[in-house]
């Protein structure tokens, strides 16, 4: 119907809605739905939400303790509001040898402070009634407050559970190896640089989109638009250098369409700047080389992102993509 779950009010809401369409098979329904006290409500219908949420939570767990054993993964980040949440993930594998991938929830916390993510994650653990000492592995990303070898989360935890072994994300170690790799080179690196531009001016104006788009339609050019590249994550990148190569002929018509115009002095120097650029080899090998190699950078971060992946597997599937 196109509207939240609760509605504008509670007789407009999705869920008494369905009500009303199922009472039109159910007599009983039909005349429960007539009394006052029917518990419908915007809180009511919060409570049975809350009230879902804790249920999942409770079988999780229950399956986590039959397996045994159990991994945890963590990591902080700013919302939208502008506060801090905690992500917790546990890890287990069932009797059946099958690993599972269970996130548990999203944490407010006052500060990003090692002790408060360890007194929230211990409590997390304790309303669902796992022992700390069941945990067999911590997995965070490089940062001293999860990883720091004195104050750290994983060495506080490691205190209280000493199987719980440290390991580094490993998506996050390679999206790390591919930053250095990147900016290791002069020739992949200035390419970049030209690419995120060019993403800037196409991407952040309208205008000059709208006038990629005309012009491919012009020459007949059925491609992608130009994806946007993404400035922390580095296994991302390898689509955005193929859309620039995709559409190089396009970009070089706009750059002359746009210099014909009246531009104030900045913009006419970035338009020839990236334009002076693209006409040079340099960035024409930079991008065949970035989008050869970050194409399987960008397939194998996928991969190693799959639930039930291993460690040995993964270290396969990344020595395929060195060779």
């Amino acid at each position: 119907r196109g509207i939240a779950f609760q509605g504008d009010t509670d007789e407009n809401s999705n869920v008494f809605q369905i009500f009303k369409l199922r009472a039109n098979d159910d007599a009983n329904m039909h005349d429960w739905l007539k009394r006052h006290d029917k518990y419908l409500s915007h809180e009511i219908q919060n409570e049975m939400i809350n009230i879902i949420a804790l249920r999942i939570v409770s079988n999780l767990a229950e399956d986590i303790r039959k397996n045994g054993y159990f991994s945890l993964m963590a990591d902080e980040c700013t919302d939208v509001s502008n506060k801090e949440q905690l992500a917790i993930c546990l890890r287990h594998v069932d009797h059946n040898l099958v690993a599972h991938e269970e996130f548990i929830g999203f944490y407010h916390i006052p500060n990003i402070f090692s002790d408060t993510i360890v007194s929230v994650t211990k409590d997390v653990l304790l309303r669902m009634n796992l022992s700390l000492l069941k945990c067999r592995g911590q997995c965070y990303d490089g940062a001293g407050t999860m990883a720091g070898c004195r104050n750290g989360v994983a060495a506080q935890l490691l205190a209280d559970a000493p199987s719980a072994h440290l390991t580094h994300c490993h998506g996050h170690a390679f999206s790390l190896a591919v930053h250095d790799m990147l900016k290791g080179s002069k020739v992949l690196s200035d390419t970049l640089d030209t690419t995120m531009e060019i993403c800037k001016l196409i991407k952040f104006s309208p205008k000059r989109e709208g006038l990629l788009n005309s012009i491919k339609a012009d020459i007949h050019m059925d491609t992608p638009g130009i994806k946007m590249l993404c400035p922390t994550r580095w296994t991302v990148q390898g689509e955005s250098f193929e859309r620039i190569k995709d559409n190089y002929e396009a970009l070089m018509l706009e750059w002359d369409i746009c210099l014909e115009e009246r531009l104030d002095t900045e913009m006419r120097a970035r338009i020839i700047g990236v334009k002076a650029q693209m006409e040079s080899f340099q960035y024409f090998f930079g991008l065949n080389l970035g989008a050869t190699l970050l194409i399987q950078t960008d397939n194998l971060s996928k991969t190693l992102q799959k639930t039930q992946l291993s460690s040995v597997e993964g270290q396969h599937c990344a020595n395929l993509v060195i060779r």
